[in-house]
């Protein structure tokens, strides 16, 4: 199975959660703040709806600033 490598900018404490796509760059905003590592698990739950597929947070953990692996199906 083949993996996509995205480069992701998180914006957390948002009124609603929205993933926009510019080639592999994606702005994904969350409702989630970021505390706890709250906004991560957020992330991924999105990413997952919204690429309907498996997703993995390889760099970035404590960033704004993440990279991101997608499953291709």
């Amino acid at each position: 199975m083949d993996k996509i490598k995205y480069e992701v900018k998180v914006i957390p404490g948002s009124k609603i959660n929205k993933v926009l796509e510019d080639d592999n760059k994606l702005k994904v905003y969350l409702k989630e703040k970021a505390e706890k590592g709250l906004a991560n698990g957020a992330l991924i739950s999105v990413l997952e709806k919204h690429f309907k597929t498996s997703v993995k947070l390889v760099k970035g953990k404590t960033s704004r600033n993440k990279i991101v692996l997608v499953d291709r199906t």
